[in-house]
């Protein structure tokens, strides 16, 4: 049954007849009104260039009103900023906003006291500069604001971006040309007045938009050449998971997840992102035509009438579509199984030195019946160590490690195979899974690294904790 606000029958007949309307709208007009994804600007630590990525107000045209946001360097979200393993990243971060702020760097691997996170709040005008080495191999790093009870406000007005790690001495035939070949595309759902302002309401320690943005534009597209194509996908959405697939069915294969490659890519055709994730996924346009990437199911009229009613639901589910452009192959297209230098297998061997039972429960936002406190450490271990990590919820949601990385190795009872094993930072619960944890990077009291709910409005109300690698 489907439960209505209360409005006229009157009301409910205009609303059913509009919606029914644009339902029966012809896919090549609903096309002819999508606007090109956005690609955000590149910036690069080549040849020891700083990164300036200064915060402050912003203007962004969403649902065609101009609206005020945030974001870095003047712009809407923030810049793809691209680091280069064996060379060092100079940052800058200036805070320009009338509030403390704070930036985590999901997926970075560096000490404590370089890292950032909730130890690193920046007051108003101020500025920190630190240099960090880049030592990890390659992967996508998600940058967001982490601000104690502030995350996911903060985060949803426009504080998030996407920073890739690239390896020199890998010489892989993967799509790298930015913008072209290789896009990045960040998701955010998003609510919006009837004047077209962002509404931000978080409901039982979450938050549901009902609209579905990426990289700021609703409903994009993007032409692309007639070859291999490379999304990197990144879930900036402070609660929504996404179960994203083509809407043709068409295969794909997904190389990359959080920090590092898998061992081999794998042919999927669905796949789940939930807050914080990011995944890399490889698609072949070598014989033309267009794609549709959908976050949910296609919808028929029932669902599609449903959605006006609910608040929670997505009112469009098109993640984006990919137009095909130019001459296509004349050979049979066959698709490539690429395979990757990993050292994620090998913690299967290493000697684990504790193993730590964390209970999630997402009605209190505790974590072993605790909130967090910022004057409270939570754990205290030792570099080069592995530790055994059994993460359960009272419902689904999702788990992530800051400062440190894991390798999935039971999702319930079902033991992951090596061969899908990856460097992860975050991870879906439905219930219980089991991750091995390796801690490679110092922290301490003054600085340390932090771990909880990676959806942000979970970890505001007090769903988090903290550790120091000694």
């Amino acid at each position: 049954m489907i439960k209505l606000p209360s409005i006229s029958r009157r009301q409910f007949l205009k609303l059913t007849s509009v919606s029914s309307a644009y339902y029966f709208i012809s896919d090549s007009v609903v096309a002819a009104t999508r606007k090109p994804l956005p690609i955000p600007p590149l910036l690069s630590n080549q040849k020891g260039k700083p990164i300036f990525l200064t915060i402050t107000t912003a203007q962004a045209t969403l649902s065609n009103s101009i609206i005020n946001v945030w974001g870095f360097n003047g712009h809407h979200l923030g810049p793809t900023i691209k680091l280069q393993r064996g060379e060092f990243a100079k940052f800058n971060w200036q805070n320009q906003l009338p509030q403390h702020l704070a930036i985590s760097l999901q997926g970075l691997q560096a000490e404590g006291e370089l890292y950032g996170d909730l130890s690193r709040t920046l007051t108003p005008q101020q500025n920190w500069a630190p240099i960090i080495p880049i030592t990890q191999p390659a992967g996508c790093i998600y940058y967001h604001a982490c601000t104690w009870e502030k995350s996911a406000y903060q985060t949803y007005r426009g504080l998030a971006g996407l920073c890739i790690i690239e390896d020199p001495n890998l010489h892989l035939e993967l799509p790298n040309q930015y913008g072209i070949t290789d896009i990045p595309v960040i998701l955010q759902d998003m609510s919006l007045t009837e004047k077209g302002e962002l509404l931000y309401l978080s409901e039982n320690n979450h938050f549901l938009g009902n609209r579905l943005f990426v990289n700021g534009q609703e409903n994009p597209y993007i032409n692309v050449p007639t070859e291999m194509i490379r999304l990197r996908l990144l879930n900036a959405s402070v609660s929504r998971t996404y179960n994203l697939h083509f809407e043709d069915k068409r295969p794909f294969q997904l190389i990359c997840c959080d920090q590092g490659f898998l061992p081999k890519g794998l042919m999927l055709q669905s796949l789940h992102l939930s807050p914080n994730e990011r995944a890399e996924i490889l698609i072949d346009f070598s014989q033309g035509g267009n794609a549709k990437l959908l976050a949910e199911e296609k919808q028929d009229l029932f669902q599609y009438i449903k959605n006006f009613f609910e608040p929670h639901s997505l009112k469009n589910n098109l993640v984006l579509e990919l137009r095909a452009i130019g001459l296509t192959s004349v050979s049979n297209s066959s698709i490539k199984l690429f395979q990757f230098p990993t050292t994620a297998p090998s913690i299967l061997t290493a000697k684990i030195q504790q193993t730590r039972h964390i209970l999630i429960n997402t009605e209190e936002a505790t974590m072993n019946s605790e909130h967090f406190d910022p004057q409270y450490l939570n754990i205290r271990t030792q570099k080069g160590t592995t530790e055994r990590w059994i993460i359960q919820t009272t419902k689904p949601t999702t788990f992530c490690v800051r400062g440190a990385k894991f390798v999935i190795t039971k999702i319930g009872n079902r033991v992951q195979s090596p061969e899908t094993m990856v460097w992860k930072d975050t991870v879906y619960v439905a219930h219980t899974v089991e991750l091995f944890v390796q801690f490679d990077e110092r922290s301490s009291n003054n600085f340390p690294f932090f771990y909880g709910a990676a959806d942000l409005a979970l970890a505001d109300a007090g769903c988090l904790g903290s550790f120091i690698v000694e």
